[in-house]
C-alpha cells in the first residue's frame, strides 16, 4: 500500500475524482484508509466541493510549491509519528 497517492485531477479518460472513488472502493472493508491529495493547475471552487465526495483530502496547486508538499506530507504524516513513538 501507498501512504500517500497524489493525483492529477484532468487525466485524460477519466477525471482524478473519479480515479479516487475508484481506488477508496478498492479499501472500504479494510481498515486502511488511502491518503489522496489531488493537483491541479486550476484551483476552483466546483473541484474543493468534490473533495469530500470523491475521497480526497486535499488539492495541491501546479506550479508545486516544494513548501506546501513538505507541510501536506508532515501533515498527514503526524499520526503515524504519535503511533511509532
Amino acid at each position: 500500500h501507498y501512504d500517500l497517492i497524489i493525483i492529477d485531477l484532468n487525466l485524460g479518460l477519466e477525471s482524478g475524482f473519479d480515479v479516487s472513488k475508484k481506488i477508496i472502493d478498492l479499501f472500504r472493508d479494510t481498515s486502511f484508509k488511502p491518503i489522496i491529495v489531488g493537483m491541479t493547475a486550476t484551483r476552483q471552487e466546483d473541484e474543493i466541493a468534490l473533495l469530500d465526495s470523491s475521497g480526497m483530502l486535499d488539492i495541491l496547486q501546479k506550479p508545486i510549491d516544494r513548501n506546501r508538499v513538505d507541510e501536506i506530507i508532515y501533515g498527514f504524516s503526524r499520526p503515524y509519528l504519535r503511533r511509532s513513538s
